[in-house]
């Protein structure tokens, strides 16, 4: 389903911190994880343009043309435009023409905190036509806000033109020659050739030094590029989980799993283990699973029960991702292999989380996706074992 916009209304709802949707138009109110800083609310990828505002620009006089024959190198400039100062890194930075692969561009500098910018030069290959050409930019960038870190990929367009005239330069070396019948003191001339490789290399200049450029106005967010390649979400099926993903819970009691059907929004993280969900002097770190062990009867097994870490993991979304941390201090399982404590792991469909052993019958918990176009429509966890 296409992400609806916000209305005036929203913006007044979300003023009030507890409040999930817009008390006039019922929009889940997604809010940036920084929204202390800068109060915006995101769409269902979450991504926050005051925060990540990446910009970039070709260098004034820069050669956008070439003959067929020639290769150039295009001087570029990537600015980091946030006005709220939030860094970022450059995860990957891709090039790509017309019937190319993308192909990776070596870069020895990765961070770009607020106002910084940095030059660097991307270079075609060999023309072999004339008219224009458009080179492809494709950088993935990534950005911590409010305690968590979310990649996005951006891609840009610079058109080349050619021209059709193909360049036949030569190579002209002058040799001495002994023996023969020359002067004393001629020389002669070796010719090779045609060239390819003019233009090859722009000078840039000095880092910190103002530079005159032109803005590349197409670059803009690739979605499909994030989806295709994970940068965001899984891969495997084009789609991503969004923050106001409706969770379903299957084998629970009262009081074992949240209330609300979208308990990530406004979230951090779900945190999960045999501590309750009610908050006490005695329980400092409720839960909002509650996993205890229960006999063929039903009722608790209160030894088996200690077993269980009071707070034994916690589940997160990053990156359009469903994301596990075993936070307690007893090993886990994934899928029947150990889990050691402090490992963090992306959970996917079909994957199970074993809190007492490795087996399916032991306590612990399902993991399912029901995929609706690029989004995961629907999350269910399943209780199991006991």
């Amino acid at each position: 389903m296409p992400f609806q916009s916000y209305g005036p209304c929203c913006a007044a709802s979300a003023r009030d911190v507890a409040a999930n949707v817009c008390d006039q138009c019922g929009h889940a109110l997604l809010r940036c994880p920084g929204f202390a800083e800068c109060g915006v609310l995101v769409d269902q990828t979450g991504y926050c343009a005051t925060h990540l505002a990446p910009q970039l620009f070709v260098e004034q006089g820069a050669s956008l043309g070439a003959r067929v024959g020639q290769r150039v190198a295009v001087p570029l400039i990537l600015k980091n435009g946030s006005r709220l100062g939030t860094g970022f890194r450059v995860v990957r930075l891709l090039k790509g023409e017309p019937q190319r692969e993308l192909e990776e561009v070596a870069l020895d500098w990765d961070l770009l905190r607020g106002g910084d910018e940095r030059p660097f030069a991307v270079d075609t290959g060999v023309f072999e036509a004339g008219g224009s050409t458009r080179l492809r930019v494709v950088m993935v960038l990534a950005v911590e806000r409010g305690g968590s870190a979310d990649s996005y990929a951006f891609s840009a367009e610079v058109l080349l033109k050619i021209d059709e005239r193909e360049q036949k330069a030569q190579i002209t070396q002058h040799i001495n020659v002994q023996g023969g019948h020359f002067e004393a003191g001629a020389s002669a001339v070796v010719q090779t050739g045609p060239s390819v490789t003019e233009g090859l290399q722009y000078k840039l200049g000095a880092d910190g030094v103002e530079r005159a450029r032109t803005p590349v106005t197409t670059l803009q967010r690739a979605e499909a590029y994030e989806l295709r390649e994970g940068v965001r979400g899984y891969a495997e099926l084009r789609a991503a989980l969004a923050p106001d993903i409706v969770v379903k819970c299957d084998g629970f009691e009262d009081g074992e799993a949240p209330r609300g059907p979208r308990p990530f929004l406004g979230r951090a993280a779900l945190t999960l283990g045999r501590n309750s969900q009610e908050r006490s002097d005695k329980n400092p770190e409720p839960n909002d699973f509650v996993f205890r062990s229960r006999g063929a009867d039903g009722a608790l097994d209160r030894e088996r029960s200690l077993a269980v870490s009071g707070r034994a993991g916690a589940l997160s979304l990053e990156n359009g991702r469903l994301m596990f941390e075993v936070t307690g201090s007893r090993t886990l399982h994934l899928n029947g292999a150990p889990l050691e404590v402090g490992a963090t792991t992306v959970l996917a469909d079909g994957d199970r989380v074993g809190l007492l052993g490795p087996r399916a019958t032991d306590l612990g918990f399902k993991v399912e996706f029901s995929v609706s176009g690029d989004e995961l429509g629907t999350l269910w966890l399943t209780r199991s074992g006991a």
